[in-house]
């Protein structure tokens, strides 16, 4: 991790879609700063330093997939894909049924897995003894760290710097305002990269909290819902309706049963990925 090398090969712009409806992969390698793509790839020269502590964090997540690997046996794809982000090792039908039943987003890192990991380890901190200001910046540090380590996805960074700002407020004694923390840290993606303006995974994970923040408060002051299990029930359907549009663009499918399913899996998911949590400690 961290080498520069120096190459030579045929260099060729990423392709454009060809047909309708085809995977944008420009698009996708554009939000990534990559445009060119080399073919017979010869390596001339590399560096003889590298970045130990980008290593370092490599190996770990290398290590942990071998101990989830160990432990879960069959289910080990779908636990190092919610744990640390890796979906190379997920069996390409059990990712199918995901993809199908519309639950596919519960295995990427996101707001949840970063909301109960961060404010759990927090709360762990403050109960073991530390103040406000050491347990809040250890756990700010940690969860940056893990979400480098899991692949620092838009989704991920996304939920990342959401916890840094809830965090920060915490610690400093400030009023929490989840729209204002979804724009700045909406402000500081695209101004790394504007291409994601225009991707499907910023659009998603936006479109989520969007959902959950203010089209599910709007229905739900509108339907009078009151009672907690149907102000869950309008939170999937405001969910849903507000990234309707997304998953048509980009898919050009939408899955009815995900509605449903959804309501019956989100509760679950918290058990699951502190489980895997679990396994990984135990592991070590």
């Amino acid at each position: 991790a961290g080498s520069l090398v120096f190459v030579s090969g045929k260099l060729t712009e990423v392709e454009e879609p060809r047909n309708p409806g085809e995977f944008d992969s420009r698009q996708y390698y554009r939000c990534r700063h990559i445009y060119y793509m080399m073919n017979k790839g010869i390596v001339r020269r590399r560096s003889s330093f590298h970045s130990g502590y980008g290593q370092f964090l490599l190996d770990a997540r290398e290590r942990f997939e071998g101990i989830l690997d160990q432990i879960c046996g069959q289910e080990a794809g779908i636990f190092q894909a919610m744990v640390l982000g890796e979906k190379s090792n997920l069996d390409q039908e059990v990712k199918l049924r995901y993809q199908m039943a519309g639950i596919i987003h519960i295995l990427a890192i996101s707001g949840l897995h970063i909301s109960l990991l961060g404010v759990g380890l927090y709360n762990l901190l403050k109960k073991a003894g530390l103040g406000i200001w050491p347990a809040g910046i250890f756990s700010l540090g940690v969860m940056l760290q893990y979400g480098i380590m899991t692949g620092g996805s838009v989704s991920t960074m996304r939920a990342v710097t959401m916890f840094l700002i809830a965090m920060g407020a915490r610690i400093t004694g400030r009023i929490y305002d989840m729209m204002t923390a979804l724009s700045v840290t909406a402000m500081m993606i695209l101004l790394e990269s504007p291409a994601y303006l225009l991707d499907s995974g910023f659009l998603l994970s936006f479109g989520c909290v969007l959902g959950i923040g203010v089209a599910a408060e709007k229905i739900c002051a509108l339907a009078g819902a009151e009672k907690k299990w149907t102000k869950a029930l309008v939170s999937s359907m405001a969910l849903q309706l507000v990234t309707l549009p997304v998953m048509l663009k980009f898919f050009g499918e939408v899955s009815l049963a995900g509605f449903f399913l959804n309501l019956l899996v989100l509760p679950s998911v918290g058990f699951v990925l502190i489980g895997g949590m679990a396994a990984l400690l135990l592991g070590i």
